[in-house]
Parts: C-alpha cells; sequence; structure tokens
C-alpha cells in the first residue's frame, strides 16, 4: 500500500509540474483567468471551438455523430467526429455553458499536458518515477511541439499516447502480455486517426530498433513468438477502431484531401541551419505556422544529455547506431518532401508542418534519460571531457547559425541556451561525481557537513534551470500568436443566443436559419442551428462549389452564408428566418428584436423536400453567370411551366472612371493616374421596377473595395470574406442608380459587372407551384426525416435541398428506391403519381463492414485475454507445486 501512495504521489507531481509551468507562461501573457485573452487562436478559434459546442448538444441527445444539418447544406459528420471530437476528456464539455467553453478548452489543454508528463514517466520508470524523470517528463509535456500545436487539441492525445505505445512494445519484447500496446494504440487511432497513423509508423520503426538493437535476444535472432504478438497486436489495435475508421475515410472522399504519385518528389523542404537552429529555446516564429522548419526544441537539458547517450562508452555500439538511425529517419523525412508526405498520410498540410514532430523530440527525451543514467557510470574526467566537447559543439553550432540572420532570432537567445547548457552541464558533472568532479588535470570538491545538503540540493536545481528554460521558452513561443478577446467572444453568444433560442421555441419544425453578422463560419454549430456556413477539412468540395455558384461566399476552403444571395436562393435553400443587426428588405418580415438583433421571417421559404420536374436530373450548376444560372435553376424545378425569367438585367447605362485608366491592353485593370488621390469605378442604370436588385462583380485578382449605392455604404467587395452576391435593395421604377466600387489599393481588376432584379410576380407563381408539393414532414432528427408528398403531373421527382451522398437511403411507402442527384448536387428521388409515405435515413457508408472488423476484433481479444489469464493461473500452480 505504502508503495502504490509513493508512486501516486511521483505520478502526480509529473502531472502538476507542467501543469504549474504552463499556468505561469498562460499568467505571464494574460490568458484567462489572469487576463482578458482567451485559449482560442487561428482554426480553435475559427473551426475546434463551434465543434465542440456541437459536441455538447449531440451528447446530451440532441444531435447525431454521423450527420448534421449545422454544417453548409447538410452533410456526413463521420470524418469530423473521428477526427475532432473523440477524445474521452471532451466529456468536461458538458460542464460549461457556450460562454465559457474557452475555459474549458484550456482547462483540457494544461490536463493534456500534464498527462504528457505522466505518460513518459510510466515509459522511462514503469511507475517508480526517481526526481530524475521530472526533468524529461516535464520537457515532453513543455517542448515546442506542444506549445506551437496546443491549439490542435485533438493533436495532444497522440502525444500522451506515444509514450505508452512504446512501453507497450518494451513488454512484448521482453515477452510480456501486449494488452498495454493494444489498448494505447487503438486510443491512439480512435481518439485521432490522423496523429494515430503517425505513431503507427513509428511504432513500425521504433519495434524494429528494439528488436534487434536492444533487447536480450539469448541467442535467438528471429524469435517467432514476439515478432507474431507485435503483429498479431498491431494488427487488433487497427481492427479495435474499424466502427468509426471506414467511415471516417469514406467520409474524407469529395474533400479537399488530394494526392498524386508526382508528389511524392525528393525536394528539399528547407536548409538544414534552419532545422539545427530549433534546437535552441526561443527558435519560433509565426510564420512557420503556415511553412516553416520542425518544431523539436524540448530543453538544453535534452540535448545535452543525448550527447551523453552518444559519447558514453559504456553504451554499446549498436544501441547507439539503432538510435542514430531512428533519427536519421525523421530527420530525412523532414526534409525530403516525398517522405514528410507519406508521415502526414499522403496529404499535403495545410499550416502546420511537420505535424510528427513531436516523435523526434520523445527520442530526443528518451534516449537522453538514458544518457543521464549511465554517465554516472563514468569516471569524473571522462564525463568532464564529454561535457565540455558537448558545451564547445553547441557553442561553435550557435556562433555559426547566429550569422545566418535567421528573423526570429537573436543572440540573446543563443546566449541563452548555451548558457542553460552550461548550467546543467555543471550541475550534472556535481551530481554525478558525488561532490567531486575532474574537468583537465583540476579537481572541484564539495566537501564537509555542508557539502552532503549542496549535493542533495543539485538535482532539485538541475529542474529547476530546466523548466526555467521551458518557461522561458513557452512565453516567448505565445508571443507570436493572437489570441482572441474572451469577452468580445462572450459578447457574441450573448448577443446572438437569445435570438436563436427565441427562433427555436417559436417553430420546433424542420427549415433553416441564417444571420448576416458573424463570429466565424462554423456559427451554426457554435450556437446549435440548421445553417448554410461551414468550415471543416472534411467538407465536400461539390457542396463549397454550389454554395459559390449560388451567389454565397466561397474561397475553397470554407463557404458561408454572410450577406446571403438572392431572396430566390434563401427561398429554395429553406432559410425560414434570419438574424440581423441591419433592417432587411423585401420580402422579409420582422419579427421581433433581441439583444439588438433583428428576428426575420422569410414568407417564402420552401421545405425541404418539393416536387419538381425530371429537368432537375439533367440541370447542371456550371453556368458561371450567377443570375442566369439561378434562372436555369427555377425553371427546371417548374419544368418551364413558369415562361417568364426570374431575375432580369439591368442595363447599365453609364460607367464613370475616376482617377483611373486601362493598364495597357488588358480591358479588365484599371490602375490610379494619380496614386494619392481617391479612385473608384461608378456604374448607373434606371431601376425598371420596385423589384429588389441584386449585384455581382467578377475579378482575376482580387483588390479590396468598398461599395457605395447612391452615397451610402453597402459593404466591402473583393476581399476574404466578401465575393458574393451584393443585395442592392429595392428603388422607385425609373430612379437612377449609382453603384460606385472604391478602392483601398492602387488597381482594380473587374471582369464583369451584373445588375438584376428579382421579379417578384415571377417568384410569386414559382413559389405557389412549388408548394402545391410540399414535402411534409412527420418526423425527424438529423439522420433520419419521414413525412409524405404528392406527385404532379410533369413532376414527378421529390427534390431535397440536402446533399446527395452515398449514406442516403430512400423508401417510398417502405419500398427502398434508389437515390438520385437533383442539380448535381441534391438528393432526389422518384415517386409514383398520387400521395406517398417517403422516409430517409443515413447510414455512414462503411459502418457495417467496420462494426464487423470491430466486433471480430473484439471476440479475438477477448479470446487473447482468457488464454493469458489461464497461462498466468497454471504457472502459478506450477511455482506453488515447486515450492
Amino acid at each position: 500500500m505504502q508503495k502504490k501512495k509513493s508512486s501516486f504521489r511521483y505520478l502526480a507531481a509529473a502531472f502538476l509540474l507542467p501543469v504549474s509551468v504552463m499556468l505561469a507562461v498562460y499568467a505571464w501573457y494574460g490568458i484567462y483567468p489572469f487576463g482578458d485573452r482567451s485559449i482560442l487562436v487561428i482554426d480553435m478559434n475559427n473551426q475546434y471551438i463551434s465543434y465542440f459546442s456541437y459536441l455538447k448538444e449531440a451528447l446530451r441527445g440532441g444531435h447525431g455523430f454521423f450527420y448534421s444539418f449545422s454544417k453548409t447544406l447538410g452533410g456526413d459528420m463521420a470524418g469530423l467526429t473521428a477526427y475532432y471530437l473523440m477524445s474521452p476528456l471532451n466529456l468536461l464539455m458538458l460542464f460549461f455553458p457556450v460562454s465559457s467553453l474557452p475555459t474549458a478548452v484550456e482547462l483540457i489543454t494544461i490536463i493534456k499536458l500534464g498527462l504528457c508528463g505522466v505518460t513518459f514517466c510510466l515509459c522511462v520508470d514503469s511507475g517508480k518515477c526517481p526526481w530524475h524523470s521530472y526533468i524529461f517528463s516535464t520537457a515532453y509535456a513543455l517542448m515546442s511541439y506542444n506549445i506551437v500545436y496546443q491549439q490542435n487539441l485533438m493533436w495532444l492525445d497522440g502525444v500522451v499516447l506515444l509514450p505508452l505505445v512504446i512501453l507497450g512494445i518494451h513488454k512484448i519484447c521482453c515477452k510480456k502480455t501486449p494488452f498495454l500496446y493494444i489498448g494505447a494504440l487503438s486510443a491512439a487511432i480512435l481518439i485521432n486517426y490522423y496523429i494515430g497513423f503517425m505513431v503507427c509508423i513509428f511504432s513500425v520503426l521504433y519495434f524494429v530498433y528494439y528488436y534487434f538493437f536492444c533487447r536480450d535476444a539469448s541467442g535467438r535472432f528471429w524469435d517467432v513468438k514476439i515478432l507474431f504478438t507485435y503483429g498479431a497486436a498491431s494488427v487488433l489495435s487497427g481492427g479495435l477502431c474499424m466502427w468509426l475508421l471506414l467511415p471516417a475515410l469514406k467520409s474524407l472522399a469529395g474533400g479537399k484531401a488530394v494526392f498524386s504519385l508526382s508528389l511524392l518528389t525528393m525536394q528539399a523542404n528547407f536548409h538544414w541551419s534552419g532545422f539545427l537552429v530549433k534546437f535552441f529555446p526561443g527558435s519560433f516564429d509565426f510564420e512557420q505556422v503556415q511553412a516553416g522548419f520542425p518544431n523539436v526544441f524540448c530543453g538544453m537539458a535534452a540535448a545535452y544529455f543525448l550527447f551523453l547517450f552518444f559519447l558514453n562508452r559504456k553504451i554499446s555500439i549498436q544501441k547507439k547506431a539503432g538510435a542514430l538511425a531512428l533519427f536519421l529517419i525523421l530527420a530525412f523525412s523532414f526534409y525530403f518532401h516525398g517522405a514528410n508526405l507519406i508521415w502526414h498520410g499522403f496529404n499535403p498540410p495545410a499550416w502546420f508542418p511537420y505535424r510528427y514532430s513531436f516523435i523526434f523530440s520523445f527520442l530526443m527525451l528518451l534516449f537522453a534519460e538514458q544518457g543521464f543514467c549511465r554517465a554516472r557510470e563514468c569516471k569524473g574526467r571522462e564525463l568532464a571531457g564529454m561535457s565540455a566537447l558537448a558545451l564547445g559543439i553547441f557553442f561553435a553550432l550557435a556562433c555559426w547559425l547566429s550569422r545566418k540572420n535567421f528573423p526570429f532570432m537573436d543572440n540573446g537567445k543563443y546566449l541563452l541556451g548555451i548558457g542553460a547548457l552550461a548550467v546543467v552541464a555543471s550541475l550534472y558533472l556535481c551530481y554525478a561525481g558525488g561532490g567531486d568532479f575532474w574537468f583537465g588535470r583540476f579537481k572541484f570538491q564539495i566537501g564537509g557537513k555542508g557539502g552532503s545538503y549542496v549535493k542533495a540540493a543539485l538535482p532539485f536545481a538541475l529542474l529547476c534551470v530546466s523548466i526555467l528554460e521551458l518557461w522561458m521558452n513557452g512565453i516567448d513561443t505565445l508571443k507570436a500568436f493572437h489570441y482572441a478577446d474572451y469577452g468580445a467572444y462572450r459578447e457574441f453568444i450573448e448577443a446572438a443566443e437569445p435570438a436563436v433560442g427565441y427562433v427555436k421555441e417559436l417553430d420546433q419544425g424542420l427549415y433553416r436559419m441564417e444571420k448576416t453578422f458573424h463570429r466565424k463560419m462554423c456559427d451554426p454549430m457554435l450556437l446549435d442551428f440548421r445553417g448554410l456556413s461551414h468550415y471543416s477539412s472534411t467538407e465536400k468540395n461539390v457542396v463549397k462549389y454550389f454554395m459559390g455558384q449560388a451567389g454565397f461566399r466561397n474561397n475553397g476552403n470554407w463557404s458561408y452564408y454572410n450577406r446571403g444571395s438572392t431572396y430566390a436562393m434563401d427561398s429554395l435553400l429553406g432559410v425560414k428566418y434570419i438574424l440581423s443587426k441591419k433592417p432587411l428588405g423585401q420580402p422579409y418580415q420582422r419579427l421581433d428584436e433581441i439583444n439588438g438583433v433583428s428576428v426575420y421571417k422569410n414568407p417564402y421559404a420552401l421545405p425541404f423536400g418539393i416536387v419538381a420536374s425530371g429537368d432537375v436530373l439533367s440541370c447542371g450548376i456550371g453556368n458561371p453567370h450567377k443570375f442566369e444560372l439561378q434562372n436555369e435553376i427555377w425553371h427546371s424545378l417548374s419544368g418551364g411551366e413558369v415562361g417568364k425569367p426570374l431575375f432580369v438585367e439591368e442595363e447599365i447605362v453609364k460607367e464613370k472612371l475616376k482617377n483611373l485608366q486601362r493598364r495597357g491592353e488588358d480591358p479588365f485593370y484599371l490602375v490610379k493616374k494619380d496614386g494619392s488621390k481617391k479612385a473608384s469605378v461608378e456604374y448607373r442604370f434606371t431601376a425598371q421596377s420596385e423589384d429588389p436588385v441584386f449585384a455581382w462583380f467578377g475579378t482575376n485578382d482580387m483588390r479590396p473595395v468598398e461599395v457605395r449605392v447612391n452615397g451610402k455604404p453597402a459593404g466591402k467587395y473583393f476581399d476574404v470574406y466578401n465575393y458574393d452576391i451584393l443585395r442592392l435593395g429595392s428603388f422607385q421604377t425609373g430612379e437612377t442608380v449609382k453603384v460606385k466600387l472604391i478602392l483601398k489599393e492602387d488597381a482594380i481588376n473587374i471582369t464583369e459587372a451584373l445588375f438584376y432584379h428579382q421579379d417578384m410576380e415571377v417568384f410569386s407563381e414559382y413559389y405557389r407551384g412549388l408548394a402545391k408539393g410540399a414535402f411534409e414532414v412527420e418526423s425527424f432528427r438529423d439522420d433520419k426525416i419521414k413525412g409524405s408528398a404528392s406527385s404532379q403531373p410533369g413532376r414527378e421527382y421529390l427534390l431535397f435541398t440536402i446533399p446527395y451522398e452515398e449514406g442516403w437511403k430512400a423508401w417510398v411507402d417502405g419500398k427502398e428506391v434508389e437515390p438520385m442527384a437533383g442539380l448535381e448536387v441534391f438528393l432526389a428521388v422518384k415517386i409514383p403519381d398520387g400521395t406517398h409515405q417517403v422516409q430517409l435515413r443515413y447510414i455512414p457508408p462503411g459502418l457495417k463492414i467496420g462494426s464487423l472488423l470491430t466486433v471480430v476484433s473484439a471476440m479475438l481479444l477477448a479470446f487473447w485475454v482468457f488464454f493469458e489469464l489461464k497461462c498466468s493461473r497454471l504457472n502459478c500452480k506450477r511455482r506453488r507445486g515447486d515450492g
């Protein structure tokens, strides 16, 4: 019992040390609760916080884990769930309201960092955890990878589990049970298949190293039992995850992930000097988040003791050669583009490069810990010589690198690194020498009664130096990021959440809702409503393409509602309610105002399903002309019953250039005549009716402008968020309308300027015809919709404004039918004449076969556990019999 308590205290210290240091870093930088900053930055701010809000509702039973209508038009969630949401620690989100989710994220982050310290201690000491383990476990938890990439919270679980996977390999090679390995590797894959894939690759490399270079083979080169155990355990680990892994892999099809053999090149990713500088503290720059060098810094103590590992003659050449091979494999993987791509799942990473660099830091610390322990076996003079050589090499390296003029480095950082290494070396020499150590011909001694106290304090001093360096590196790293203001986040939630709640209480049916003000692209998930905005790596390209073609903003990585498209498109997509802080024109009806947010209702919103003509099967969405495309879409829905076009062009009567001239022979490029003066392009047209008017401007070169309509601000255009159909408003018949584009830069590129009004009489005729064939919803949830619809002459296809995906199954009057793609993107079902019951259900592709593989794997594992237990009991009986 006393031993268990002692082990618990040691592991608790391994957890609390990095947690305390990280909290001190947050306190220095003013992150909540020590200041006004939140933990939200880059993708954590743009995406992940919204996913966690969605997870909260899913755990409460409000949403499905495999399909959601809170992402764009709706879509599968298997890939997103498997990549972002599977960490068990995410359950803590349940205890925080949406307005306090950044606090939950911060809590989970520091817990994961603390767990990194615990698992590393377990790996190197199997639970004994002597004091020196804290030097390396704390460094593992606070290495640069964890500091820089902590915003990618879903990656940290793999960092936590890697030491346990390696400890499991040690046990297998020692012919112990493989269950730790199976459990740790399964968890790594299940929690985040992406980092889990990297851990799998490394587990193979490390097993080869440990099997051939470290284990006691007892004269047997090939040990079939060990090889079989490792292979079977690895296969079972993957098999246990197949219930989620196969649907996730299927989900990624059609997303932004791309692969081509041509990408597997031997092109160099960087110059070697850039890699070497990353071994010094403070060697991070924000630009490296996009494309830079591997983050491998884990403390100068790790570098020093790693040198001792390789210089120590007490350690076999065989073991050092194997370790060097591992380092070289990883280093060359960083260096060569093709090898680096393999580690990233054959998909070039967008931002956050070298996502497996934590493995390199782990190896450094693993062998550094061995270097620490084995160096004490060396004589004082030999140890002093090795220390002097290590210090000399790093000093020369710092001098050489300082001449390379890295913008993120300065002489102070190099001196900090060399100083930390010198102090660590001096303290270790005193400690390892028993109070006496030799440096060349000179002997240094700590004697007397006070000497014993000094020697006892040396380990603590060594740990403090290491922690101080990691703390300073953490502060320097966080300075490169801009963390979102916590107060601004809460203000947005407090303004928008009550309005969303008002609509959901008012109408509990199946519809979409959107906003004309935004925090980020994933607000529908953050605030829990069915919307048209979303940003994730798993989103389907065809869905984003449709959104762009329909007049919404699509930048290739994400699409979102922004200012909306045309009123007709809102209606087609079932946008029944819109939240806005500015007045909306016809035909929206203002219902109420809550906390400065007005709630508008769209009386023309169509249901999720409408009966349409067979033309929807052949109508494409490739027409680059936004308004003509919408005319084609509505014409196909009605089968040509409405003879008039829905959108009618407003003829430009005049184009006026101010302080601009055309550049050369390019008719689309306009440059300023006088760079010191304002410049603008003005279009004039005469309104043909009082119907709402919309505009679209094409470009081949995005340069931001400000738009004014009759002198009044109408928003921005040609920037990252504002390149969509612009709602100009309604005007008096015969009124002259002036639309001015005011340049923000010295040039502008405009390939087309389109002005169209939406004919409201024609639109009403379209709406009345389609509303007759409305799909009447009887029951619904994210992955299952049931209702009825009646076909009409010439309209025998039930078109759902839900993306067509392989997982959707359809039944008409209880008989399964084959779904089709309408308008290239939507789900369509053919129904006979008359009224019919229609049911849709989404079953993730790969779920059935994946679940079967998981069940088989679980049965095999259970049999293995039973066999091991039986063998263990037999061995116990034999030992008792021998006694």
